[in-house]
């Protein structure tokens, strides 16, 4: 049997609340040439009878579950791994897409080679399916200069595209979702290299801010990075911020850029060093504060 051209993968950790929601956007897509890879990562709630009936349903839609929660990481890399589609996205358990999103991001990646990742304008709304805002304000990923794009990603705190379709042989090159903050963005520096990033203006995107997101939910660096992680807990310091801006050199180090071009990408990442400077300085202040803790321990 062909693989389907389109793999969506939904990792998911006790989601209850939303997910019915989610799927059903995704099955009611009008392009209908995929399959849905949902990975529950030791749900204890009714996430695992919710994606059984799904399955049972729609024979596009697998179900994996594993017994103990491993990160949100590991996670969303193996939903990748999973996937057989020429074009691969990521979707969360709280999120909708309206019905086009697929078929216009396909359209895309048919009609450009150049063209990476696709991905369409966002409308935020609420717990309730109440409407908060339109985002308004995107980065420009489309510069023939990849140290250009790389720039613009540095800059993209929402990191929206992550959700975005995706090349599945450019995406197989990165590092995918590393287990730290900023580790989408990381990915997307990885991609901005490989090439451009399109935006369809029309907001297809429905993406949910509730109390219960990774924004609103950890009241500390440690209980977030555990989150990506579950190893992160037991660090002296998490040192999120030194963390994410390393693999950025990382990547840049790693990527096909010529020399010249891995320079001034590296120039750049400075500049953005010096804009952070704060929220460096803030981790080396919690791991001075956590070694402490730790020699009075002992």
């Amino acid at each position: 049997m062909a693989a389907p051209r389109v793999s969506i993968g939904l990792p998911v950790w006790n989601g209850e609340k939303y997910l019915d929601e989610a799927l059903t956007s995704l099955v009611e897509q009008t392009f209908t040439d995929f399959e849905v890879i949902i990975s529950d990562n030791g749900s204890t709630d009714r996430t695992e009878e919710i994606c059984r009936a799904w399955a049972e349903r729609d024979p596009r839609i697998r179900y994996i579950r594993n017994e103990e929660n491993r990160g949100s990481a590991w996670n969303f890399n193996r939903v990748f791994h999973e996937a057989g589609g020429t074009y691969f996205k990521w979707a969360a358990y709280d999120d909708k897409l309206l019905p086009e999103w697929l078929e216009e991001c396909v359209t895309v990646l048919d009609s450009d080679p150049e063209v990476v990742l696709a991905y369409t304008g966002v409308v935020q709304i609420d717990e309730n399916d109440e409407f908060l805002r339109h985002f308004t304000k995107f980065v420009d990923v489309t510069a023939a200069d990849p140290v250009d794009r790389i720039r613009q990603v540095f800059y993209d705190w929402w990191c929206l595209p992550v959700f975005g379709l995706i090349r599945r042989g450019e995406l197989a090159a990165t590092r995918l979702i590393g287990p730290y903050d900023s580790s989408d963005r990381a990915l997307l520096v990885q991609l901005a290299a490989l090439g451009t990033f399109h935006r369809v203006d029309e907001a297809l995107f429905h993406h949910r801010d509730h109390p219960d997101n990774t924004i609103h939910a950890f009241d500390s660096q440690q209980a977030r990075g555990a989150w990506f992680d579950p190893q992160n807990a037991d660090a002296v310091t998490y040192w999120p911020n030194w963390r994410y801006q390393f693999n950025f050199a990382l990547n840049i180090v790693r990527s096909p850029m010529t020399p010249g071009q891995k320079l001034r990408a590296m120039a750049a990442l400075g500049g953005l060093m010096i804009q952070t400077r704060k929220h460096l300085l803030s981790d080396l202040v919690v791991a001075a504060r956590g070694a402490l803790r730790k020699l009075r321990r002992s």
